[in-house]
């Protein structure tokens, strides 16, 4: 038993010595971290008492804030014209909506010219808003049932609602009408339209979104290329 304990006293011992070996080598290393410190902030202030240094930074500084605030503004600017261009959408959708609409409370087979217009820039407008590829017959089918969802149909038979279902499905699909030139055309439409302050458009009227883009059988309307001119019409 003596034997056993003087082995333990003297584990303990050589731990001990080896924790004070430790912390004594910590105690000098942190001794010459904090000569260096003090050393190098002695240095640093007697840069700083140099009035070219001064000046230096201060350029520096305010450098930093002016690129600061113009990155901001860009930053709100860039919001700004989006949130313009997702209401230049929304109106294209929703005057496309109440073409639809209309149309749906009448006794016509056909839509006129007004509702083919405000129907035509609704589906490129949802087109734009969901990704939707007018190229591609699915991408048409897509845009044509995001604007048919939500709207409504009362005072509208069930058989009427599945004749304008369709008559609307038929006028997208029809002879290709969106082909990659009227797609960019009104794409640049979008871009002029959000980069002023006028967002709520409509389709008709000498002073809607019919005056500033292409219409829809081809016609030239100011500031972009016309499209080649083609018959539409749900009659065909």
């Amino acid at each position: 038993m003596t034997l056993i304990d003087a082995d333990a006293v003297d584990r303990l011992q050589t731990a001990k010595n080896a924790e004070t070996t430790r912390a004594d080598k910590a105690e000098s290393e942190l001794r010459g971290l904090q000569s260096d410190y003090e050393r190098l902030s002695y240095k640093w202030n007697e840069i700083w008492k140099e009035p070219e240094y001064n000046d230096a930074a201060k350029i520096v500084k305010a450098r930093k804030e002016q690129e600061a605030r113009l990155a901001e503004e860009v930053k709100r600017d860039e919001q700004a014209r989006e949130n313009r261009r997702q209401s230049v959408l929304d109106s294209l959708v929703a005057n496309g909506k109440d073409s639809l609409r209309s149309f749906a409370l009448t006794d016509r087979i056909d839509f006129n010219e007004q509702e083919a217009k405000s129907i035509y820039y609704g589906i490129m407008a949802i087109a734009q808003k969901f990704g939707f590829d007018l190229c591609t017959k699915n991408g048409v089918s897509s845009a044509v049932r995001k604007l048919l969802e939500g709207l409504s149909w009362n005072g509208c038979t069930n058989f009427l609602m599945e004749c304008v279902t369709n008559w609307s499905k038929l006028f997208a699909e029809n002879n290709n009408m969106y082909d990659s030139h009227a797609i960019n055309n009104f794409i640049c439409f979008i871009d002029y339209m959000s980069c002023s302050s006028k967002t709520n458009v409509t389709t008709g009227g000498s002073n809607g979104c019919a005056d500033q883009l292409t219409n829809w059988e081809g016609t030239q309307k100011i500031g972009l290329e016309a499209l080649p001119k083609k018959k539409r019409g749900m009659s065909q």
